[in-house]
Order: structure tokens, then C-alpha cells, then sequence
């Protein structure tokens, strides 16, 4: 059949997509799709089409392929193999039965026009130019030919599965016009497609390997891999010559199974970084593509428009004009004025419109790039470099200089809610790429900056902006900036819960709300978010024209961040939000019920319409069409009605499905129900008569739901019919307790759907399966310990308010009572700002900052902040303890354990002995001996043994470590510590230091050593962490930096490579009292190697890569304490991230 299929398709010479065989058969794409790919095998029902479809196909491709005995005996033949289990699949599996094509469409939305006029013939002819390309096809042509829009057009609506594609639209002026955008989402895309894990840095080699992957994953599933990149004479980096141009990165040679697809300009050339032997410069052009007369009435157009705004008199207009024109991110009106200086004193004249103004030549942003709505950018590449021609040099460095002067205003005032979006993102970009590097890394480690776009949403940006930094920047001081922010932003980041986003939308900050709902990172996760924006708006009655205009761009950013989930895998795309099924057809839901119905038809073009999942949202947007879009609702109603009766009618099929794809239908389009639900009602009752059992229960359950209503009779008796088939099939051995479960709350919500009361129906159900208490939360010997009981208690009390806090606000909601809503909500926030998550790094930072800096004003304010957290306060007076005894200041020290005892004593009882070991450790560094020994002992006397004992013996070692160090390493050289609680890997690592130490030679034990680790590489990083520690001492640095780089976690390798780092550096290491068994193992080895082997003092360059290698992971904090010996002024700058982001976090967003 599928052979048929491309004969029909070669010999018609265009291609007969599935849409078109299933509307002339009146059968669904799915149906059609299987029987081409042999997947399914035609049911009796459904012969009679499957024939028809035969004659179709041999008509066009004009002489048949077999006789009609032959098709007969092969159908025959493959029914009889799906029947007796050797091929085929049942209709109840996942559907599509292939993985699906790949579409990655970029922002190809942006510029697909709503009709493309006199292109079809090449929109035609361009799949059958791809196919016989043997690796570049180049469309070229002048500025304004219509190139994107014909691209954008063809990308998304190609629909043969014999291809998968992958767009990518370089726009000047916008976050797409440059090499590092470009290799970030094509590793992503290929990465998903060729089901590779993410890198955890996107580069050159890595790239060009995937190409090659993702090539051979199509062509194992049948296909050729398309690349499409429109616009490369639109790439930043083909004009700044210290960049790499996008076009570089493109595959250098021709793959088999890939095709690359590029549309540029004639001038300028390639950029001079293509090689002369790449590919791309021999690329087959595709012929007689002129440029669309409408596109060149609209360039004449705005070049006659822009040469009549030079010549008018007003100097601002010429100003107006060179502002566009330096900000190609765009500015609003507001934002000109304020730039030309027109303000209340000097105001603009009257009735003033920018957009009136600049015709042609600007264009208005509605999209959910990252600018603000309404600002403007001129309309087309070209009109930049005429713009930059006429204004020249010297004012555009006037208009420059103002500019800056603007943006130096905003930074002064802490960057308030009002800056323009322009200066968070854009701005620093132009920095960048114009060479200011100084001034660009002053604004792009701005974190009240980098807070205010993660208030607006755009946390991303943030992250992206610091990335750049991490890898343009080799200053430890700017890394480490960095790496603050990045953390910071990481633990602020935190959705909040969709009960505020809707209650803010009630009380009239949609702004706020949808700043909000983009705080989560994921794409999933966003959509789903920006969709509970839009319904709560909507639901709230009808809205005025501009709140209406916001719904629907909403609506639209919500389809944007869907589609991109859709085009990731779950796996490799964790999501904050769990309700993520169907989001595509939610948000096409949204965009139809926001006044979108073009744009929701096409969004439920790119999914399976009939995937279960999906139909719910289908009917609900269809019913949302009936009126805009009475066609298209009708055929999608069809198509589901024809996926339930393929399911009715087969042996294969779904019976319960069918009934949920009549239930929906009927709902979406009263004018069907009628007839639905008697086919509904003959359905169930006939499942019930035919094939008794949960399958009968649900059909008949989910029927007397839909009918409650419109036949109350009959949806009562269906309701005890699934009621008394429940009692019989719960005696089944065979059923499980899940399975009875999910029918038997079908069954209840039939019996209340028909009107029994819900003590009847407890009644009548007095026997159905109830939910199992958990036991989850009890110890191994049944017990919970006094403190996890005490903890788990008042997290469930705390979790308890704020479940109570975020019910009275839906219900305040519902009842829009804005002044008690926004009570309710400054409550809320209240809270969340009190429970922000600690920042666990703050003793890393304590002891680098109390170790090397005098006491001064920014190093005590780490100890007067009130910390919810008071662990955290005891750890870090600990290490400030510890640190200001190792710079000889004891006075201090004493002070620092004095503190730390006074918080011990007041919290709450029993105090935890980890908590007494730290207190005990502060004194004994302080050279307090009693109090030191009385901390770390029992608090009711006795010696605890076993597991219990482990934290007062971890404390002895601590107090006899702060106290005599010798002592503890004459110990550890003759007995190896057996009480100190070491791990087995630990203990192996530790004989092979003192060996080493007493001068033996451990050649052997270090090769033993190597294979072990080598082999938990994935398992337990810190083994081969203290490994590569044990070379450090041997003197070997590079076999510890091998160690180091075999790690696959890049946090663990950090912490490896600040281990290392340490050493070398000759920090003093401190025992680990309150951390897990790893960790107390490696803190000791390293306490040990400190004063056992010191290091030789000739390794600062080694030290300083190594740190800012670690400082690009999530395991930067490590590396602080080296960082307070080796660059002060690093430490200095992550506590002035730390104070900025605690002042924001105080004043709020």
C-alpha cells in the first residue's frame, strides 16, 4: 500500500498528503496513516474504504498495481497474521504507531503571511528539489523578494512524514541573529531528536557531531533530515569580524540522510570564515524565484517613507529615527520621549502618534519576543544600513552617547518596575557586540539588573546573560559575580502557586500575573501557566477592547511556549507543573476562546487531533469555532466521530474511548447530541450485554453521565446497570484493586450525575475499595524519632496554612472580592518572602570572607541578617569560628562559638547532637577546651553506640582536630581512625595517604584505587574526588586532574576541582561534623592531607584554572574559601551580589 501511495504521488507530480485521502474517504489520518505504514490491518467495518482508497490511488498513479485477486489474497493474508499475533497492533496502544516526524518550526509564526500569493508553483516544486539536493539547496535573492515568508510558509505546511524538519530564522536586531543563539538551539533540537543527553555546554565539535547523529536517526526511521536556515545575511557575525558567523557552523560535509536548505541575499558574499572548500558555497540554487511584487511595492514604499523623514526639518524626527536605529530591540513611544526629552515641561506637540508618523518605515512588536508590547523597530534589515548611511557617523555617536546616559539613569535608580525592556536585554547586548567590554560586564553582573528581568519572566535571559559572562570572562572576580547571581536567581526562581495568578488577574494586575507565570523555567510549564491567566481573564465577563488585545497575545505566548514543549522529550525536560497532557490543544482552546480562531486552527494542525489525551481539548476548541469557524469545527467534530466508530466497530478497538469522543462531541456541538447519545446509549448497553465486566462498567458509568440530563430515565437505569456489573467484576480475581478503584469513581459520579444524594450512594457503594493509610513516614523499627516528628509536624502545619491561604483565595476568586483578594494575597507574599529557600553557601562565604578581610561592616552584616533558617546560623558562626582562629584572631573565634552555643541553647528541644558537634568544634578551634569537651559529650552522660554514637564521636575527632591536630595524625598513621565513622572507600583512601606519608611506596594500592573508582565514577563522585586529593599529595597534578575530568556530573567535578584546589592553595580544611558519611569521609582526608603532605607553593596557575573551572558549575561555592587566599576581591563581589539580592527581596518586585 505504501508503495502505492508514492507511485500515486510520483506519477501525480505533487504530493497527496493524508489530510486530503481522509477527507476524500471520509476516514480519520490516524486510520489512514497505520494502513499506509502497516501498522493496522483493515477491520470488516472498514474493508469496503480500504478498497476504495486502493482505487483512488491506482487511478493517479495511472495503472494498477495488482489485480483485484491479489489485493484481496494480501489483505486476506495480513489479517490472518494480525489475528494469529505474528504482526500487527492493537488499536489501544499509543497512537501515532511511528515516532512521529520531527517539526521544529523556530519562529517561523513571526513571518508566515495569512496568504502567500504567487508562490505555489515553487511551494510545489521545493520538496521534490530537497529530495534530489545532494546536501546545500540555496534560495537567493534580493532584500524584500519574500524569501522568509516563503519559507515560513513552507516549513509549516509541509506535511509528508517522509521528512523530518528543523527550522531556524535569523533576524537581525533580534536574539536570533547570531552563532551562540544558533548553536544553543540546534544542540537542544538534535540533541532531542537523536535522543542524546543534553550537554552540559553547547560547542563547535559538539554540534557538528550531532548533525551527523541526527542524520542517521532519520534515516532509521524512514526519512531525510531537513535543515532549514532563513536569513543568514542577517547574522551579526557576518558583519563583526571577531565573531563567528552562524554560517560556519553549518555541517561541512554533506551527510547522507541530511539536506540543508539556506535563503540569503546576494550581497553581502559568505562570510569570510565559510571555507572555500565548504559545501555551502557550492550549493544548488533554486531557480526563477523573483521577487514578489507585493514585497517590492512594500519596500518602495518604506524607502520613499524613510527618505521623507530625512528630509523633514525637525531635528527630533531625524533623532527618532537614529534611536530605531542604534535599538534595534525596539522602543516604545514612551520610551522616544523620554529619550528626546519631551516630557510634561517640554511636551510633544499635540495629538502627537509615533506610529503616524513612521508609516511604512517602523513597525509595532506584538509577540512574545523579548521586548515589551508596542515598541517599535524599522520594518526590514535594509532600512538599518539606509538609515546608518544617512544619519552618519558622528550623530549616531551623539545619539549613542545619549543612549548611554539614559541607561546610566536607570542603573542609578536600581533598574524600577518602569525600565524599559530594551535596557535589561538588549542594550547590553549592543554593548557587547560593539567591543565595550568593560561597560557591557558592569551591567551584565548587575544582579538588581538581573532581578528585575526575572520579575518580568525572564529569568531565562538572566541565566543567558550570566552564561555569556562565565565564557567570556576568565577574571575569578567576574566569574564568581556570576556564579552568585546565577545561584540566587536559581533559588528566586520558584513558581509560584496558579491560585495567585489567578486571584491577580481578579484584582487587575494581569501584568504582574503573567510576569509570574512565566517564572517557570520549562516550557511546559510556562504554557501551562500563561493558559490559567488567559481563562482566569477571560472568565471574568466581557472585557474591554485593550484588555481583550492582552488576552489574545496572552493566548498567543501560551501557544508559543506549547508548541516548544511539544517538541521536547519528558525526560530531558523535567517540568515544575504536572497537568502538562494536551497542552497544545489547551492553548489552542485559549487562543480561539481569546478571539483567535485562525491562529487555533493552525496550532491543532501541527498534533494528532484523535490521541485521547487530546480530544477533550479538540471538541472544547471546536465548540469554540461554531461560529467563527463553522467548517473547520465541523470537520474536526467529524474526524473525532470517526475515530469513536473505528473504535465501536473493531475488535481491536477502545470501546471506553469511543464513549469519552461521543460524550465530548455531543457537549461541544448541541446540534449532534440528540443523535449521539442514543448512539451512546445502544453502545453501552450492548458492551454490557456482550462483554460484561470493568470495561461494560465504564462505558455504562461514562453514558449515564452524558445523559443525566437529556434522557434521565435511561441515564439512571445505565447508572445501576454499571453499579451491579462493579459488584460482579469486583469479585474477579483477575481485576486489580487500582483498576476496580478508577471504575468505581466513574460509578459514583454516575449515580450523583443522576440525582441519588452522596449518603444513598455511600450507602449503595458501602463496599467498594477505599484508599490505603500511608506508611511511609515510619522508621525501620515502626518508630518516627522525636525531632523528624516534630519537623514533619510543623511542615504540615506550615503546609496546612498555606493550602488554607491559597483555598480562601480561589474562593475570594470566584466571588471577585478584589479588597479581600488583595489582602490575601499580601499575606501570601508575605510568606513566600519569609520562606524563601536559605542560601546553603553562606558558611563557604563566612569562612572565605572571616579568614583573610579584618572584621569590617560588610562581613558582620552576614551574621546580623535574620535567617529563618537557624541551622544555617549555627554553621555559619561555625565556620566564621573556625576561620578567624585560623588567622590567628582567637578573641574573635571565642566570640564567633559564644554565638553559636547562645543559638544551640535556644532551639528547640532535643537539640540534635550534629548541632551540639558544631558547637564543640567553634570552641575547640577558639582553644576553649572544657566548653568544648562538654559540647561534644552527651547531654544526659553515658556513651551512645551504634548509629547514635556516630555524631559525639565525629565531635571528638572535630574538638581533638581544632586542638592538636599532631595528635589526630600520629593516630591516624598507626591505627587509621577505625571510630571515625569513615565510609569503605574512605577508609581504603586513607591507609593509602599514611602509607605515603611514612614514606612507603603505594604504586599499587593507588592502581587498586583507580579501577575502583574508575568504575563509581557515576555512583560515588567522592571516591575518585579523594583519589584525585591523593595524587595532589603525591605530587602528581596531572593525574589528579585526569581524575577530576573523568567525572560525568559537572557539580561533582566541581567540587573535585575546589578539593584539589584547596590543597594546592594550602587552605586549612575543617572537618565536616554535620554533613552525610561522604562527605564527613572527605572532609577528613582532607584535614589529614593538609597537615600530613602541605603542598609545594609553586602551583598558582594550576589553582587558579581549576577554580574557574569549578566556578562554571553548580558546585561554585567551593571554590570560596580558595578564593578568599587567591583573590579577595572575588569574595567581595559575591557578597555584594548577596546584599543586592537581599535588598530586593525586602523592598519586593
Amino acid at each position: 500500500m505504501k508503495a502505492l501511495h508514492e507511485e500515486a504521488q510520483r506519477a501525480g507530480g505533487q504530493e497527496i498528503t493524508l489530510r486530503q485521502l481522509a477527507r476524500q474517504l471520509r476516514i480519520t489520518t490516524s486510520s489512514l496513516s497505520n494502513w499506509l505504514n502497516g501498522t493496522t490491518t483493515p477491520s470488516q467495518q472498514s474493508l469496503g474504504k480500504y478498497l476504495s482508497l486502493i482505487d483512488y490511488l491506482e487511478g493517479r498513479a495511472q495503472s494498477p498495481a495488482r489485480p483485484r485477486r491479489e489485493w484481496q489474497r494480501l489483505i486476506n493474508a495480513a489479517i490472518d497474521e494480525s489475528r494469529s499475533d505474528r504482526g500487527g497492533r492493537p488499536l489501544s496502544t499509543s497512537r501515532p504507531a511511528k515516532v512521529a516526524p520531527l517539526r521544529y518550526f523556530h519562529t517561523a509564526d513571526q513571518y508566515r503571511p495569512p496568504e502567500l500569493l504567487g508562490r505555489q508553483e515553487h511551494l510545489d516544486q521545493l520538496p521534490e528539489l530537497v529530495r534530489k539536493a545532494t546536501g546545500y539547496l540555496a534560495l537567493v535573492a534580493p532584500p524584500w523578494a519574500g524569501k522568509s515568508a516563503f519559507l515560513a510558509t513552507f516549513v509549516r505546511t509541509y506535511e509528508a512524514d517522509d521528512m523530518d524538519l528543523m527550522a531556524y530564522f535569523v533576524r537581525w536586531g533580534h536574539r536570533t541573529d547570531n552563532a551562540e543563539d544558533y548553536l544553543t538551539t540546534m544542540v537542544e533540537q538534535l540533541c532531542l531528536h537523536a535522543g542524546r543527553e543534553q550537554p552540559s555546554r553547547a560547542d563547535t565539535a559538539t554540534l557538528l557531531t550531532l548533525y551527523e547523529e541526527a542524520a542517521s536517526t532519520s534515516i532509521s526511521r524512514g526519512r531525510t533530515l531537513l535543515l532549514v536556515i532563513d536569513g543568514l545575511d542577517e547574522d551579526v557575525g557576518a558583519r563583526i569580524g571577531n565573531n563567528p558567523s552562524i554560517a560556519s557552523l553549518l555541517p561541512r560535509q554533506p551527510h547522507t540522510g541530511l539536506r540543508v536548505l539556506v535563503s540569503r541575499r546576494w550581497h553581502p558574499p559568505l562570510p569570510g570564515d565559510v571555507p572555500q572548500e565548504h559545501p555551502l558555497r557550492q550549493a544548488e540554487q533554486i531557480p526563477r524565484f523573483r521577487p514578489s511584487p507585493k514585497a517590492g511595492v512594500l519596500r518602495k514604499t518604506a524607502l520613499d517613507d524613510l527618505a521623507a523623514l530625512f528630509q523633514d526639518t525637525r531635528e527630533w524626527v531625524h533623532d527618532v529615527l537614529g534611536y530605531l536605529t542604534l535599538a534595534p530591540g525596539g522602543l516604545s513611544q514612551t520610551h522616544l520621549l523620554e529619550l528626546l526629552g519631551l516630557d510634561q515641561r517640554n511636551p510633544p506637540p499635540r495629538r502627537f502618534c509615533m506610529t503616524d508618523l513612521l508609516h511604512s518605515v517602523a513597525s509595532r512588536v506584538f509577540g512574545p519576543e523579548d521586548r515589551d508590547p508596542d515598541t517599535f523597530v524599522l520594518a526590514h534589515a535594509e532600512l538599518y544600513g539606509v538609515a546608518e548611511e544617512e544619519l552618519g557617523p558622528e550623530k549616531l555617536a551623539e545619539l549613542s552617547g545619549h543612549l548611554h546616559t539614559w541607561a546610566d539613569r536607570y542603573k542609578a535608580r536600581s533598574w524600577p518596575d518602569s525600565t524599559p525592556a530594551y535596557l535589561l536585554h538588549h542594550y547590553q547586548e549592543r554593548l557587547r557586540t560593539d567591543g565595550k567590554i568593560d561597560r557591557w560586564l558592569t551591567f551584565a553582573l548587575d544582579h538588581r539588573r538581573l532581578l528585575c528581568l526575572a520579575n518580568r519572566g525572564r529569568a531565562d535571559l538572566a541565566l543567558a546573560s550570566l552564561d555569556r559572562v562565565m565564557q567570556a570572562c576568565p577574571a575569578p572576580a567576574d566569574r564568581a559575580s556570576a556564579a552568585a547571581s546565577r545561584s540566587l536567581l536559581n533559588t528566586r526562581s520558584r513558581p509560584v502557586p496558579r491560585e495567585v495568578l489567578r486571584a491577580l488577574v481578579v484584582v487587575g494586575d494581569l501584568t504582574r500575573a503573567w510576569s509570574l507565570a512565566l517564572s517557570a523555567v520549562d516550557p511546559a510549564s510556562k504554557a501551562v501557566r500563561l493558559i490559567e491567566v488567559v481563562q482566569a481573564a477571560l472568565s471574568m465577563g466581557p472585557l474591554q477592547a485593550e484588555a481583550a488585545e492582552r488576552a489574545r497575545r496572552l493566548a498567543s505566548e501560551a501557544a508559543m511556549w506549547a508548541a516548544h514543549a511539544q517538541r521536547q522529550k519528558a525526560e530531558t525536560a523535567p517540568t515544575a507543573e504536572l497537568e502538562i497532557q494536551a497542552l497544545v490543544p489547551r492553548a489552542a482552546t485559549m487562543l480561539a476562546a481569546a478571539g483567535s480562531p485562525g491562529e487555533a486552527v493552525r496550532l491543532l494542525d501541527t498534533v494528532d487531533i484523535c490521541r485521547p489525551e487530546n480530544v477533550a481539548a479538540v471538541a472544547e476548541t471546536a465548540a469554540l469555532l461554531l461560529v467563527p469557524e463553522p467548517a473547520v469545527a465541523a470537520e474536526l467534530l467529524d474526524e473525532l466521530l470517526l475515530e469513536a466508530e473505528s473504535h465501536a466497530d473493531s475488535a481491536e478497538g477502545r470501546p471506553v474511548f469511543a464513549v469519552e469522543i461521543w460524550s465530548a462531541v455531543a457537549t461541544a456541538d448541541p446540534s449532534r447530541a440528540e443523535s449521539i447519545h442514543r448512539r451512546m446509549k445502544e453502545f453501552a448497553e450492548s458492551v454490557a450485554l456482550a462483554a460484561p465486566g470493568l470495561t461494560a462498567v465504564d462505558c455504562c458509568a461514562l453514558t449515564a453521565s452524558a445523559l443525566a440530563e437529556a434522557m434521565p430515565e435511561e441515564a439512571r437505569q445505565l447508572a445501576y446497570t454499571a453499579m451491579r456489573e462493579a459488584e460482579r467484576a469486583s469479585g474477579d480475581g483477575d481485576v486489580t484493586e487500582d483498576r476496580l478503584r478508577e471504575s468505581m469513581s466513574r460509578v459514583t459520579q454516575a449515580l450523583l450525575d443522576v440525582g441519588e444524594t452522596p449518603r444513598k450512594v455511600r450507602a449503595l457503594l458501602s463496599d467498594a475499595p477505599t484508599e490505603d493509610t500511608s506508611c511511609a513516614s515510619l522508621s525501620h523499627d515502626g518508630r518516627l524519632d522525636d525531632e523528624t516528628a516534630a519537623r514533619e509536624a510543623a511542615e504540615a502545619a506550615e503546609a496546612e496554612e498555606n493550602e488554607e491561604l491559597l483555598k480562601e483565595m480561589t474562593r475570594l476568586s470566584d466571588l471577585g472580592d478584589g479588597p479581600h483578594l488583595r489582602r490575601c494575597l499580601d499575606r501570601f507574599t508575605r510568606r513566600a518572602a519569609d520562606g524563601d529557600a536559605p542560601v546553603p553557601w553562606l558558611p563557604f562565604l563566612a569562612e572565605a570572607l572571616f579568614g583573610v578581610l579584618d572584621p569590617v561592616e560588610e562581613v558582620t552584616s552576614l551574621l546580623r541578617t535574620e535567617l529563618p533558617d537557624t541551622p544555617l546560623r549555627l554553621k555559619i558562626l561555625t565556620s566564621a569560628a573556625m576561620a578567624h582562629a585560623d588567622a590567628q584572631r582567637h578573641d574573635e573565634a571565642l566570640r564567633c562559638a559564644e554565638g553559636a552555643a547562645d543559638i544551640a541553647q535556644h532551639m528547640p528541644a532535643p537539640l540534635q547532637p550534629e548541632n551540639r558537634a558544631l558547637v564543640a568544634q567553634a570552641f575547640a578551634h577558639a582553644g576553649d577546651l572544657p566548653r568544648a569537651r562538654q559540647w561534644a559529650a552527651p547531654p544526659h552522660g553515658g556513651k551512645p553506640f551504634g548509629r547514635a554514637g556516630i555524631p559525639y564521636r565525629r565531635a571528638a575527632l572535630a574538638v581533638e582536630m581544632g586542638l592538636e591536630p599532631e595528635a589526630v595524625v600520629a593516630r591516624a598513621i598507626a591505627d587509621g581512625l577505625p571510630r571515625a565513622g569513615l565510609d569503605t572507600s574512605g577508609t581504603q583512601l586513607l591507609k593509602a595517604l599514611c602509607d605515603h606519608a611514612t614514606g612507603a611506596r603505594t604504586d599499587a594500592q593507588l592502581a587498586s584505587l583507580e579501577v575502583a573508582a574508575h568504575a563509581r565514577l557515576g555512583t560515588e563522585p567522592l571516591f575518585a574526588t579523594g583519589l584525585a586529593l591523593l595524587w595532589a599529595t603525591h605530587g602528581d597534578v596531572a593525574h589528579a586532574c585526569c581524575t577530576i575530568g573523568k567525572l560525568p556530573d559537572p557539580a561533582a567535578r566541581g567540587v573535585a576541582q575546589s578539593v584539589v584546589a584547596a590543597y594546592l592553595a594550602g587552605v586549612p580544611p575543617h572537618l565536616d561534623v554535620a554533613a552525610d558519611e561522604g562527605h564527613w569521609t572527605l572532609s577528613v582526608l582532607r584535614a589529614l592531607a593538609h597537615h600530613m603532605r602541605p603542598a609545594e607553593a609553586d602551583g598558582t596557575t594550576i589553582v587558579r584554572n581549576l577554580v574557574l573551572e569549578a566556578l562554571t558549575t553548580d558546585s561554585w561555592y567551593w571554590t570560596l574559601p580558595v578564593l578568599g587566599r587567591t583573590a579577595p576581591d572575588a569574595v567581595s563581589q559575591v557578597a555584594g551580589v548577596l546584599d543586592q539580592h537581599r535588598m530586593a527581596r525586602r523592598t519586593g518586585p
